[in-house]
């Protein structure tokens, strides 16, 4: 019942919200656009377009099912998966966040998956890639790049994990499912698949790029609000990953950072929105996943701080420091998360029961 309350009052509380701040203060607005614009030309489309095309690239010309080939003993028998998978594997672990799962819903397309591989495979496949997190969080924010290694690594263990622990959901007969025959790999031209690879690049660019624009923007008007400044990193970090990161930093351990990368930020979650619906993945089961994948992400890191201690800024170099009864502890982040997960399973139980 609370779900179904929610779907209601929701989205006029969202219109509302983008009302007050479009007629209360139109030039900020504007300019937060602007500012949401530039970061897209300056670091999104630079780190990501290539890797889009070179994904779209290697499904398009099956390079995907020879990489594949050499990653099957992983794919295989840690994930329960089959072989193409390990360049959607590989990819997800360096091509940024959206690379996987756009890369999962078109092998699905294809018919090289099932449904079921593709639900799994969505579950894991979605992590930051390496030059964002060891050179924008750990060298340019964390100013160490052992401190981007650590929350590298943490994430590459947490996803890995997540993937062994999502093959114990294989489905187990092919009654409940339609099985695709024996891969067959079609390969295009040259020609014809870089021309469909820049296409479908293109275009999911331009859905990024605009998810990005308006949550740095949602990002920027709550940021005004007269609320404490724990529960605007709060939101920042839940909403927006980078800025949240940038806000995050010097108030929190480099654990809780970890959990923020893993979990995504809701912008990211929603420029996977159309690929996910597609791979038959419903958006609270990944959300879920995320959660589950940030308290992994800072238990791992938390490890690896006991035999590799990194030393990260204590205090922010912002003139207003966060106050004493909203600093929050790694310990009570994975608290918050834990019960954010139980929260979404009861309304996911009470929905079934409605």
């Amino acid at each position: 019942m609370f779900l179904k309350k929610m779907r209601v009052v929701l989205p006029p509380l969202l219109s509302l919200f983008l009302c007050y701040f479009l007629f209360r203060m139109p030039e900020a607005c504007a300019q937060s656009v602007k500012e949401g614009i530039a970061l897209c030309g300056n670091v999104v489309i630079p780190s990501l377009f290539l890797f889009l095309v070179l994904a779209n690239f290697w499904l398009e010309s099956g390079l995907s099912a020879l990489i594949g080939k050499g990653l099957s003993p992983l794919t295989r028998y840690i994930f329960r998966l089959p072989s193409e998978c390990g360049s959607v594997i590989l990819m997800s672990l360096v091509g940024g966040f959206p690379v996987g799962i756009s890369m999962t819903a078109q092998l699905l397309k294809l018919g090289r998956i099932t449904q079921n591989e593709a639900e799994r495979l969505s579950m894991f496949a979605f992590n930051a890639g390496p030059a964002f997190v060891i050179f924008a969080v750990g060298l340019s924010m964390l100013k160490s790049l052992r401190a981007g290694v650590l929350l590298y690594t943490s994430a590459v263990l947490s996803a890995l994990t997540l993937g062994f622990f999502t093959g114990f959901f294989k489905e187990k007969a092919a009654t409940f499912q339609q099985k695709i025959p024996k891969m067959t790999v079609s390969t295009l031209p040259f020609s014809s698949a870089m021309t469909a690879s820049v296409s479908r690049a293109s275009h999911s660019m331009l859905s990024i790029c605009a998810w990005v624009i308006l949550f740095y923007t949602v990002t920027a008007c709550l940021n005004t609000l007269p609320l404490p400044l724990g529960c605007k990193l709060f939101l920042n970090c839940i909403l927006e990953v980078t800025v949240g990161l940038k806000a995050a930093v010097g108030h929190f351990p480099l654990p809780v950072l970890a959990a923020i990368l893993s979990f995504g930020g809701l912008s990211v979650h929603c420029q996977v929105l159309s690929d996910l619906g597609e791979c038959g993945v419903q958006f609270r089961h990944f959300l879920v996943s995320r959660c589950i994948a940030a308290v992994l992400s800072s238990l791992f890191c938390l490890l690896l701080l006991k035999f590799f201690p990194c030393e990260t800024p204590v205090f922010s170099s912002a003139a207003t420091l966060i106050p004493a009864p909203y600093h929050v502890s790694a310990p009570a982040f994975l608290s918050l998360l834990f019960m954010s997960i139980l929260l979404i399973l009861e309304l996911d139980r009470g929905k079934e029961m409605c």
